[in-house]
């Protein structure tokens, strides 16, 4: 019974972790293509894009991280229990379920495409808005398949299908953008063919699972989707369409800010007397912090989030076993997120040359990539807070951080502009950030956090702030201000300075123990570097 125990242990481990790296490849596809696209069409055609690009985040969270998930869960309980005749009975209703609140969503953005684009001050973005509708008439498709197979155990075909809809998607936009801009179409038809390049890579995920699914069930005996009776189809519904919504919003955080970015920033600048050209360019500077953000929370997230799934496999009698696993998580996040943000900061002004070609928008930018911390941090604890089932509990987190962040951005954008946006994304993560550790520390006690050796992580900031600083203001003599390969210079050896210096201070003064090694990724390569004889007392 162990050994069985165990080897499910492994499979699901081994299943995540696949997950995981799939989720860590689009994450990264999704933030450096903006750049090249950037570059192709300027500021005023990243706003373009930009504006609606939340619409499609909202579809890829309901086909990825919302729908599928629970669906699986459904399953692979049924499953254990050798009931598949019940397993395949979830199907259906899922599917009516998802297929109704989708249908409603493309009603709402096909027809109504002229009145939200009005909302968000733009009417050129009807087309795009309406582009955006067609995504949600497959995300029920995609949800049910990838629910199916995650659900049976078999991670591969979600895993395989996210990067190929990301690799299709982000080919497509890149190719699109370069191929109108040199045939002189406007802006606003390059943006509409990012959206026509996002809908053709939902496509191919329909199209894969489908040939996929069929192709299995050849050699096994097909599965029936079985119609089960009204009372359990209607129960069915009501567990997949609100327990994916709230697992869904965990997800959704920085995807309903933009959102909230969306329809703010934009007319309350033309309100406040800037013309529509400049209102356009100052949106598009703004969000040149987005795949900055999304770069950093890749590299804030991935090894914390790495040890989080591993809760869902722990006994919850072992409390002192999570509770360790709930610290070492937030500690990894606070070391990684806190040196990704503040090198952000330290070398955005060359950094911002060199993916953007200038240098505007820099400081609004530092104010922004702050948010990678506090974003990484409630990525964190909201992972754990849904490893333990606590999914009302998230929702209602997120849901008062979307609101925190709507009125921010009423109060600070009409004082501020951008600057005020940046500011109130930071606020509202914050704010957020309060109340996830107060619910933390209910569940686990008030000493869960305790130990997490903030004077040390301070300290070795402090050597990797004066380092990088040291380091662009001596190439600064050079004054080749103007040059974008001596400013990639100054950002890459900067970003490498300044990481290496932080990574040697934290590991020279012993800021992991032996025990945190052990489970951190790559732990046992950083505990030799520690235990060197050459090393010295910072």
């Amino acid at each position: 019974m162990n050994d069985l125990l165990s080897t499910q242990k492994k499979l699901f481990l081994k299943g995540t972790l696949v997950l995981s790296l799939a989720a860590l490849i689009t994450k990264i596809l999704s933030a450096v293509y903006r750049v090249p696209f950037q570059n192709m069409v300027g500021d005023t055609g990243f706003y373009i894009y930009q504006q609606v690009y939340p619409f499609y985040g909202l579809a890829i969270a309901l086909a990825t991280y919302g729908f599928p998930v629970i669906i699986s869960k459904l399953i692979a309980e049924q499953t254990k229990k050798n009931e598949t005749h019940f397993a395949n009975r979830i199907l259906i209703p899922s599917l009516l379920a998802i297929f109704l609140f989708c249908l409603s969503i493309f009603t709402i953005f096909y027809f109504g495409a002229g009145y939200i684009a009005q909302f968000l001050g733009d009417s050129n973005l009807a087309p795009l808005v309406k582009m955006c509708s067609f995504l949600f008439l497959l995300v029920p498709v995609i949800s049910i398949f990838r629910g199916y197979f995650q659900g049976i155990g078999d991670m591969q075909p979600t895993a395989i299908s996210q990067v190929l809809e990301q690799s299709m998607r982000v080919f497509l936009i890149l190719f699109l953008a370069f191929w109108l801009t040199s045939e002189g179409y406007s802006l606003y038809k390059i943006g509409q063919s990012a959206i026509v390049a996002s809908v053709l890579g939902f496509i191919t995920t329909v199209l894969f699972l489908t040939a996929l699914y069929l192709k299995r069930n050849k050699k096994k005996q097909r599965v029936r989707w079985n119609f089960p009776p009204m009372v359990e189809t209607l129960s069915t519904m009501k567990v997949v369409f609100l327990q994916g919504l709230a697992i869904c919003l965990s997800g959704l955080t920085l995807v309903l800010f933009q959102l909230a970015d969306t329809f703010q920033i934009f007319p309350t600048l033309i309100s406040q007397g800037y013309l529509e050209e400049d209102a356009k360019i100052i949106k598009g500077i703004y969000d040149r912090g987005q795949p900055l953000i999304q770069i950093g929370l890749v590299l804030a997230t991935s090894f914390s989030l790495s040890i989080v799934p591993t809760l869902s496999s722990v006994d919850l009698k072992k409390s002192k076993e999570i509770k360790e696993y709930v610290r070492l998580s937030f500690l990894l996040t606070s070391v990684i997120g806190s040196g990704a943000a503040i090198g952000l900061v330290l070398i955005m002004e060359p950094l911002n040359r060199m993916l953007f070609m200038n240098g505007s928008g820099t400081f609004v930018l530092q104010i922004l990539v702050l948010s990678v911390l506090f974003a990484s941090l409630n990525a964190t604890l909201l992972s754990v807070l849904q490893a333990l089932g606590k999914m009302k509990l998230t929702s209602m987190i997120v849901i008062s951080g979307v609101v925190a962040k709507i009125l921010f951005n009423s109060l600070l954008v009409s004082k501020y502009g951008t600057k005020g946006a940046a500011l109130s994304t930071n606020l509202a993560l914050i704010l957020m950030l309060i109340i996830l550790i107060i619910q933390i520390r209910k569940l686990f006690g008030k000493n869960i956090l305790k130990d997490m050796k903030f004077p040390q992580m301070i300290y070795a900031l402090g050597w990797m702030m004066l380092s990088v600083v040291l380091f662009i203001r001596l190439t600064e003599i050079f004054n080749i201000e103007t040059q974008r390969a001596f400013a990639s210079f100054q950002a890459i050896v900067g970003a490498i300075i300044g990481g290496s210096i932080f990574l040697f201070v934290l590991i020279k003064r012993e800021f992991f123990t032996k025990k945190e090694f052990e489970v951190i990724p790559f732990g046992e390569k950083l505990l030799k570097m520690q235990h060197k004889k050459w090393r010295k007392r910072l």
